[in-house]
């Protein structure tokens, strides 16, 4: 069976996608709901920017199943789109064609780098001596 599975992350939010072909349209799940139906409107929003992006055409007979866990919101959001951005890119390279893969791949980075790329910047643990990872306590003399 035709299948990749891709791993996007962005912090602590994880995201796990699988991309399958199917006989009918396009299909996208994000936690067992379709993308459609997804209540908050700026990961719909999000979701449905990165798919104009890769084009309706080249999603044609593509399944597309997302998991997500941890993190925030925003950052759920951002796992989500660099799952399906990797699976994508990765189903069209493993089974369909190099040049559109390349073509599909160049659209991404021009439009995002990190639909493609993890995100390297994460929180920095607390130290001792201050109220956060950097700043200190204030010090008085008199």
């Amino acid at each position: 069976m035709q299948e990749v599975k891709t791993i996007g992350s962005k912090k602590h939010a994880k995201a796990h996608a699988t991309t399958v072909p199917i006989q009918s349209p396009f299909s996208l799940t994000v936690n067992h709901v379709a993308h459609a139906l997804i209540q908050d409107a700026f990961m719909r929003n999000k979701i449905n920017e990165l798919i104009l992006t890769i084009g309706k055409e080249n999603l044609e007979n593509l399944c597309v199943n997302v998991s997500v866990r941890g993190g925030g919101h925003v950052s759920q959001v951002y796992a989500v789109r660099q799952a399906i951005a990797k699976g994508v890119v990765a189903f069209y390279g493993k089974f369909i064609d190099e040049e559109k893969k390349q073509e599909i791949q160049n659209r991404l980075m021009k439009f995002d780098k990190f639909t493609l790329v993890a995100d390297p910047r994460r929180s920095e643990p607390k130290k001792y001596g201050g109220p956060s990872a950097r700043a200190k306590y204030t010090k008085s003399y008199r």
